[in-house]
């Protein structure tokens, strides 16, 4: 059985959400001037704050090729100065490791430990849609308000998001 929510922004799962993308917006916005400040030419990027990793351009293979590690390309060693000023550098902002929120921790279900399930939890014009889908019972947690699964597919399409 699959249910269709809209969640509010002040349940304990909509507050979750919104510091996942203030703190990812954050951490993008410091990485794109951390790798302008460092020459970094990067078509891409593995946002955490744990670790430098890029998509290396030529241009970053050359430049960077003694601080990655050996068999990953664009994954800085720990011990890569550049590394160590990345890490640095989101402790000084308070930016913590970010991670988007998984509803299954949230929804209430009977076996805990027996619990197959597939979610999806995103945001369109300032309102936070989730999905979830078990063959076992569950319920969703206060302030996940459940809708049709017509409303949800009609807000997919007329947003174009591939379902």
């Amino acid at each position: 059985m699959e249910k269709f929510y809209i969640v509010n922004p002040d349940s304990n799962l909509g507050k979750a959400y919104l510091a996942y993308k203030t703190d990812s917006d954050l951490l993008y916005n410091t990485f794109l001037d951390f790798a302008k400040e460092n020459g970094i030419k990067t078509t891409g990027v593995y946002l955490t704050t744990q670790r430098l990793w890029i998509k290396p351009t030529v241009e970053d293979e050359l430049k960077f090729d003694s601080e990655f590690i050996k068999y990953e390309s664009g994954k800085f060693k720990k011990t890569s100065s550049l590394c160590k000023k990345w890490i640095v550098l989101c402790e000084e902002k308070g930016i913590k490791n970010v991670s988007k929120p998984n509803p299954i921790f949230f929804f209430q279900k009977d076996d805990l430990f027996d619990f197959h399930c597939r979610t999806r939890l995103f945001d369109l014009d300032n309102v936070i849609y989730c999905s979830f889908k078990s063959e076992d019972n569950f319920s969703a947690p206060e302030g996940v308000n459940e809708i049709k699964a017509s409303e949800f597919y009609k807000i997919m399409e007329q947003h174009n998001v591939e379902l």
